[in-house]
């Protein structure tokens, strides 16, 4: 099976682990085609909190962005490289105009709910995005980082993620648990997870 949007869920936003950077991750992941890859790629980091949380909060609490402590960190970047790492911005009102749309994410998110990105008409693969590591624990990368902060911050307790990769040593203990057909073998365990909204 393939692995982006393959899989989708609904889950308690706060069951979701931040282990390790993008950089951290083995570089054959970025390339892996399929769903379920062994290797030690989950192994190492430690728990920590989301990289862009204290960004989030400080905007939840009507601050200016211009007393945002990320901005003065992405415009002290700016000056040093020339351009921001992450994203990639090249002047300040790029700068400027990135922490306003996050301040319209905020609003919307406060004021509509989470909404998925079918709801909003944008590709499924692109969900908050995680990996199952050979324990059976959600793993965020890639995508919605400062979506799954603002929505901890909110107290919302569930949110739809992609799960874009999965440990083999998981799968397989799946297999053994529920004996038979991989695919239910997969579906019991998601369920225990959360709520499946496209399975295997």
């Amino acid at each position: 099976m393939r692995r982006r949007g393959a899989v989708l869920l609904s889950v308690d936003p706060f069951s979701i682990r931040y282990r390790k950077s993008a950089k951290q991750w083995p570089w054959y992941l970025k390339r892996w085609p399929w769903w379920v890859c062994g290797g030690g790629w989950d192994l190492g980091g430690v728990d920590r909190p989301l990289p862009r949380e204290q960004q989030m909060r400080e905007l939840l609490e009507g601050r200016p962005i211009t007393e945002n402590s990320h901005y003065h960190a992405m415009l002290e970047e700016l000056a040093r490289n020339g351009r921001t790492a992450s994203p990639r911005l090249y002047t300040r009102a790029e700068i400027d105009d990135y922490f306003r749309s996050l301040l319209t994410l905020i609003e919307r998110i406060r004021s509509e709910g989470y909404q998925s990105q079918a709801e909003i008409g944008g590709p499924m693969k692109h969900e908050i995005t995680v990996r199952i590591d050979r324990y059976g624990q959600l793993i965020k990368c890639r995508e919605g980082t400062h979506r799954l902060a603002i929505t901890r911050l909110l107290g919302l307790r569930w949110v739809p993620i992609t799960v874009d990769l999965v440990h083999s040593v998981w799968f397989k203990a799946c297999l053994e648990r529920w004996e038979g057909d991989p695919r239910t073998a997969i579906m019991c365990e998601l369920e225990q997870m959360g709520e499946v909204i496209r399975g295997v």
